[in-house]
This record gives structure tokens, C-alpha cells and sequence, in this order.
């Protein structure tokens, strides 16, 4: 016998991968391999813009980009616009993305990756008159060899949790 709520879709499951995502960006790392962290935030949310654009878009983005200004202690905002900015991008492209292999996608979030680094040196280099985030270029080749695998394993979450 099966339940009332046996074909209920599990919303919160979008919520939930957030919070991964943003436990996953905190977990503590040795400074010499903190250049190396993908920004699994991102990842998570050009997924959930491709995967399901009527539920994540820019408005979700914008709100995802200032918890984690909070969560970093980070100029508040930067985050904010810059995930904002990935989000209208995927928007724009979300059909056509889906229809191409994962390894292509890949060279697309590449593109992604770049423009939200180069955002956010330009945005310190404003405000701090630096260029100290050049540390964090060998985070988006992680991120793009890491992207296959997340891209499955949120797949399997969006089809466990009933999401179109």
C-alpha cells in the first residue's frame, strides 16, 4: 500500500544542496590548499538554473550570493551580484545547455567560472586597490574536473525529490 504522500515532491531538496554547498565551502583547509577549492555554491547553482530555471533563477541566486557573503565575512553584495550575474547567464542559455554531454557543459561552466573570478578581483581590486584573488584561478579547473560528478549526484537528487 502505498502512501498519500508517496508522489509529493521533496522541495526542500533544492534548500538542502545550498546548505551542502555552503558546508562544502567552509569545511577548513590548510592555506596551501585553500586556492584549490571549487566554489561548490556556484556549481550547485548552475545546476539548479539549468536543471529547474522556474524554481532557481536570479532572485534565488542574489539571495544564495548574500548568505554566503555572510557565511565568508565578505564585502556584502559581491557574492550577491555575482551569482546574480552566472544566474541570468544560465537563464539565457538553460535549453541549449541541457541538450549538450556533460563534457561540453564543462567547457561552458569554465566560462562561468572565469567571469565570476574576474567579477570578483575586479570588485576587491576597487575596493582594496589589489589583485589578491589571483590565488583562486586553480579553484575553477577543479571545479571544472569536479563537474561531472556533481552534476550526477544533483541529477539523482532532483529525480529522488520528484523536481522537473
Amino acid at each position: 500500500m502505498t502512501s498519500l504522500f508517496a508522489n509529493r515532491r521533496r522541495v526542500w531538496v533544492i534548500p538542502a544542496t545550498f546548505l551542502v554547498s555552503y558546508v562544502l565551502i567552509s569545511f577548513p583547509v590548510g592555506p596551501q590548499w585553500r586556492g584549490y577549492v571549487p566554489d561548490w555554491v556556484t556549481l550547485v547553482l548552475i545546476y539548479w538554473c539549468m536543471a529547474a530555471p522556474k524554481r532557481v533563477g536570479v532572485g534565488a541566486a542574489w539571495l544564495v550570493g548574500l548568505g554566503l557573503d555572510f557565511l565568508t565575512f565578505g564585502l556584502v553584495g559581491s557574492h550577491a551580484l555575482t551569482k546574480t550575474v552566472i544566474a541570468f547567464l544560465v537563464g539565457r542559455v538553460a535549453l541549449r545547455l541541457r541538450a549538450y554531454p556533460v563534457w561540453q557543459q564543462a567547457a561552458f561552466i569554465l566560462i562561468l567560472l572565469v567571469v565570476e573570478t574576474a567579477i570578483l578581483v575586479g570588485i576587491e581590486y576597487l575596493v582594496d586597490g589589489q589583485l589578491g584573488g589571483m590565488v583562486s584561478w586553480p579553484a575553477l579547473a577543479v571545479g571544472v574536473a569536479v563537474w561531472p560528478l556533481l552534476f550526477w549526484i544533483l541529477r539523482r537528487c532532483r529525480r529522488w525529490g520528484r523536481l522537473p
